[in-house]
């Protein structure tokens, strides 16, 4: 043995106690008298090491890596204390045991200790005064008095490594935490992100990135499904205690991927269970939520309910006035619920914000634990509230600020209730006010799943207010279809809830007249203009008999001028968009979306004119308008940029052209339906890119593809069908010309 211990470089004096699950025992907690006894007699009182981690070291992700290398640097600048806090789950243990585990050579003893109740501490600093032959069989000493020898006799040694494990109760564990830390090093772990004096020593741990999650579930599984790994990791929100044990999983099992991740959406509770049972970990995730819950409720009843409620919205930003109001809860009570959230990592919030976040799979858990009854009650009152603080016209780009944070949640909840089987007026309510908001940023699938819903749901149900609804939601789902090159569906429909309305409130509402305006434009497209115009002029005229004017109006105005360039009557067209034009700058101001539109359509009808000049001016303003109001990724924005790229290109400038048109067609290809319009147009101006270039078969393709579009396409094409003519001609002939 002694040459053994010569042969360590500076260990010569020291003896490794490697004290397990064991050694320790349920019976006993001490070093055998005869190992101490033998230690003793040969180094007399000597430098003795002691190690007890209960836990398996096992592969950690990139990120709890970092988290090592992060307590490493805490230790050193916070005098020997670092706090390691997160969610359950986020693997604050597992950083702790590899910290323990890399450096132990460091140390002289290194002791971990379950800091989950006041009785543990104690017992695990009498664990360690067995281990260390502080105590003896019959030692008077309560285990509190021994706890604070033990305290005592490391506070004059050095070399020492603590780990607190599972923190909760904070006063006990700081009262026999040793004062002078300098002499050696405490790591401890808790969900509680809260230490005041210490909470320079306070480390976040933080969620792996969704790379860092999918890479460790292949690397440890050995399924080179990256794509199944990515959608896994995403759905357990890589969580590395959830990773791991699904990890576990799906090598025992060989279960792929793509399967383990339909059974997590069915039942992600049943499903981590069982992966928890075959991967034999010390800790499960369910186990640590579930005792992070019931800690909570101990300290607040209501906190299970904000949770709840919560569990059912976007898992980010939610603000706190939101969730107050949809608990109905008074400003004491909700501040002690979220306090106790916070206390146990259910929740994230930064001081002095007014909202928090909560973790993927915490709500996902959340929301099963929990029966079908309640959280439908915990639902109806969240999207009532969410309904109200929703803004009347979602459109108007003058409310986007106010509707943006509300979307995201309403969305979140709708899903959630139409999961639930939830048919209610305010689901109705909520599809339909997040279908009007989809709608206006250009997410047309989005728009058209939600109009679907709301206006199935109104139908069901009876009286007149919720008929007036379903004709509502009938005319938005029209428009998105109209959007989409379908105008026969959105005829349809709009003629659907054109009868309603009219059997409602007859035929002088607003809802009758908006119905009247969409049929209109879908007659424009199929290929009636005349009809069309009468169409225009009916609800123009309801429109204009309100008092004030409906804001509607102008949308009318615009279609019935729209309608007047299918006939070709240009003069006509560009007088009544400049008046629309006009009205609209004076009420909304000029970046205005609605005046954006007002710009867009003077300009072809600027166009179809011959007035080349004028129409860029105004696609110009249409551009910058909709660039501001927008985005760069609105289907509206794509639309302006093409014309400004014809009329740049009928001026004979085909290299202003160019860029607009390859932003406009990479928008466009990705979503819109291979035959719309907006496409026909975005290739007629790209194939007389080609044709500047001398490229004649690819603009003859171009060319081909746009005329097909245009052939089967009733309506809206005769100034599209003239100028693919007219390049078709000026391909042949070897020159570009109008």
């Amino acid at each position: 043995m002694e040459s053994i211990l010569q042969s360590w470089p500076e260990w010569g004096s020291w003896v490794l106690l490697t004290l397990g699950a064991a050694v320790l025992g349920a019976a006993g907690t001490r070093v055998s008298d005869a190992a101490v006894s033998g230690i003793g007699q040969l180094f007399g009182r000597a430098r003795v090491e002691v190690y007890y981690i209960p836990l398996p070291v096992r592969n950690i992700l990139i990120a709890e890596k970092r988290q090592v290398a992060t307590i490493r640097r805490t230790v050193r600048r916070c005098a020997g204390l670092c706090i390691l806090t997160g969610m359950p789950g986020i693997g604050k243990s597992q950083a702790a045991v590899q910290y323990a585990h890399r450096h132990r050579r460091r140390y002289q003893i290194v002791w971990w200790i379950n800091a989950s109740s006041a009785e543990d501490v104690v017992s695990g600093f009498g664990q360690l005064a067995g281990a260390a032959r502080l105590v003896q069989p019959d030692d008077p000493r309560t285990p509190v008095a021994l706890a604070n020898d033990v305290k005592t006799w490391l506070e004059g040694r050095r070399r020492w490594l603590l780990i607190f494990d599972n923190a909760r109760h904070t006063d006990v564990l700081l009262s026999l935490m040793p004062r002078r830390v300098r002499t050696g090093h405490i790591i401890i772990t808790s969900n509680n992100p809260v230490w005041d004096d210490h909470q320079k020593s306070v480390v976040e741990a933080a969620v792996p990135s969704l790379q860092e999650g999918s890479a460790y579930l292949v690397d440890r599984t050995k399924n080179r499904d990256l794509d199944g790994a990515r959608m896994v990791a995403s759905e357990l929100g890589c969580l590395p205690l959830a990773l791991d044990q699904a990890a576990s999983y799906i090598r025992v099992t060989h279960i792929p991927y793509r399967d383990y991740l339909e059974h997590l959406q069915q039942s992600a509770r049943h499903l981590m269970e069982r992966s928890a049972i075959l991967s034999a970990s010390h800790y499960s995730v369910i186990h640590s939520l579930d005792a992070a819950i019931q800690g909570a409720a101990a300290i607040s009843r209501d906190a299970p309910a904000v949770l709840g409620t919560a569990s059912y919205l976007d898992n980010s930003a939610v603000p706190l006035q939101l969730l107050r109001e949809a608990t109905n809860l008074d400003a004491l009570r909700f501040s002690e619920a979220v306090a106790a959230l916070n206390r146990y990592s259910l929740i994230s919030m930064a001081r002095g914000e007014d909202v928090i976040s909560v973790h993927y799979l915490i709500q996902t858990l959340t929301r099963e634990s929990q029966p079908e009854e309640r959280g439908q009650q915990l639902l109806a009152a969240l999207l009532g509230v969410l309904v109200r603080r929703f803004p009347e016209r979602p459109w108007d780009v003058t409310v986007w600020p106010r509707a943006a944070p509300i979307f995201s949640h309403m969305l979140a909840a709708s899903q959630h209730g139409r999961r639930l089987g939830m048919r209610s007026e305010e689901m109705g309510d909520a599809a339909h006010a997040c279908g009007r908001f989809a709608w206006s940023i250009g997410e047309l699938p989005v728009a058209d799943e939600l109009f679907v819903a709301a206006s199935d749901i109104y139908l069901d149900a009876s009286g007149r207010d919720l008929g007036r609804k379903a004709a509502a939601a009938l005319n938005d789902q029209a428009v998105v279809l109209s959007d989409y090159g379908r105008p026969r569906e959105a005829l349809r429909l709009h003629a659907r809830a054109r009868a309603i309305s009219r059997q409602l409130d007859g035929p002088e509402s607003a809802v009758y007249a908006w119905a009247t305006t969409g049929a209109a434009c879908a007659l424009r497209d199929l290929g009636h203009p005349q009809l069309a115009i009468d169409l225009f002029d009916e609800s123009t005229a309801i429109y204009t008999a309100m008092s004030p004017p409906h804001p509607d109006l102008w949308w009318a105005r615009s279609g019935r001028a729209g309608a007047r360039a299918d006939l070709e009557d240009y003069p006509a067209a560009v007088a009544e968009h400049s008046a629309v034009l006009a009205d609209r700058r004076a009420a909304l101001g000029e970046q205005h979306p609605e005046v954006a539109r007002s710009h867009h359509s003077v300009a072809w009808a600027y166009y179809g004119d011959g007035r080349y000049h004028d129409s860029r001016e105004a696609f110009v303003s249409a551009v910058r308008a909709r660039e501001m109001s927008l985005g760069h990724g609105h289907l509206h924005t794509a639309r302006s940029w093409t014309g400004l790229a014809i009329a740049e290109q009928a001026l004979g400038d085909s290299a202003a052209a160019v860029p607009l048109l390859e932003s406009a067609v990479a928008l466009q290809t990705r979503m819109l339906d291979d035959h719309h319009l907006d496409l026909a147009w975005t290739r007629l101006g790209l194939a007389r890119l080609a044709m500047s270039r001398e490229e004649r078969d690819s603009a003859r393709a171009l060319l081909h593809a746009a005329s097909r579009t245009a052939a089967a396409a009733p309506g809206r094409t005769a100034l599209l069908r003239r100028d693919i003519a007219a390049a078709m001609g000026a391909l042949e002939g070897g020159q570009l010309e109008h």
